[in-house]
This record gives C-alpha cells, structure tokens and sequence, in this order.
C-alpha cells in the first residue's frame, strides 16, 4: 500500500487563513483597502503577504468574495465581478436569463 502525504480534511478552519464573516454586517478596518465604489456596491481588499482578499458588499453585506495573487489582479477581478452585477441589474424582470447561451 501507498502511503499519501496528504491528511484528510479535518473540517476545521485554520485561523491563519480563515476569517469568520460579520453576522451584522461588514464594516472595513484599516487594513482594508477601498478598491471601488459606487451607489450600490463597495470593492475592499486586504494583504495577506501570501495573497490578496477581496470582498464586494451591498448594504453592509459580503455578496461576493474571492483572492488574488496582487492588488492588480484584485482590482481587475473586482471590476469584472462589478460589471457583470451591473449588466444583471439592468435586466427586465421578464427577459431571458440564459446570458447568450442558445438553447
């Protein structure tokens, strides 16, 4: 038999890596950095030396969240993710969803 270097997943979080998320709401520290802001949403990002977390809130709620290898990158991200919440948003309730994919 082989031996895997690999444990199984434990299920517990690594505090290191592993922010519990706000049960309130978000409200950035000074290690958050603004990345953008509009009327609806605001991008933050914060340095983990190793990566970069962004998170997009709307109303004081995390909405979408990920990691980058540098601010750049974070900024790039962000900006798509913005875009595509904005097409989404400018929709008619009643019009096809499939985003251009023909059935």
């Amino acid at each position: 038999m082989v031996e895997s270097a690999f444990q199984p997943f434990s299920g517990e979080a690594d505090e290191r890596f592993e922010e519990s998320r706000p049960q309130a709401g978000f409200f950035p520290s000074a290690d958050w950095h603004l990345l953008k802001r509009d009327e609806t949403y605001a991008a933050y990002a914060k340095d983990l030396d190793f990566m970069w977390r962004w998170i997009i809130v709307r109303e004081e709620r995390i909405v979408q969240e990920g990691c980058s290898i540098s601010l750049e990158s974070s900024i790039r991200a962000v900006t798509h993710v913005l875009n595509y919440f904005g097409m989404t948003e400018q929709r008619a309730p009643g019009e096809d969803r499939t985003g251009g994919v023909q059935h």
